[in-house]
């Protein structure tokens, strides 16, 4: 099994170059973004990755003579630009292999005591 993690995507293309940073991660069975990416690309690729989700609207018009309600459907990101970048501290989305992706709540290690008072490996 192997790990890597990089903060932004673009330090793997940095390091690997695009081509095999792109390998990388289409090779990836699980990805785990946080927010605070800034690159329009990545987040964009990250967003249609997620998907599409269908969004009821309903709107609702008033004449001198009628009242008229109708509702339909449109399609809209599962995962928005905004949302993706603007995740709060400690969350991510988390992508398994060809799961719907999902929010997770992480906590840092420090504040887990099992791993904080595990013994080390050296």
């Amino acid at each position: 099994m192997m790990f890597v993690v990089v903060t932004p995507p673009a330090q793997a293309r940095k390091r690997w170059g695009t081509h095999d940073a792109a390998a990388m991660w289409d090779a990836s069975t699980v990805r785990l973004i946080f927010g605070g990416l800034s690159g329009a690309e990545d987040l964009e690729a990250i967003s249609r990755l997620a998907g599409m989700v269908d969004e009821q609207i309903r709107s609702h018009s008033r004449s001198r003579r009628d009242v008229t309600d109708s509702h339909g459907v449109r399609q809209v990101p599962a995962l928005s630009v905004a949302g993706l970048r603007s995740l709060p501290e400690g969350h991510a989305v988390l992508f398994h292999r060809r799961a719907l992706p999902v929010e997770v709540v992480t906590t840092p290690w420090w504040e887990d005591r099992r791993l904080r008072d595990a013994p080390s490996g050296s």
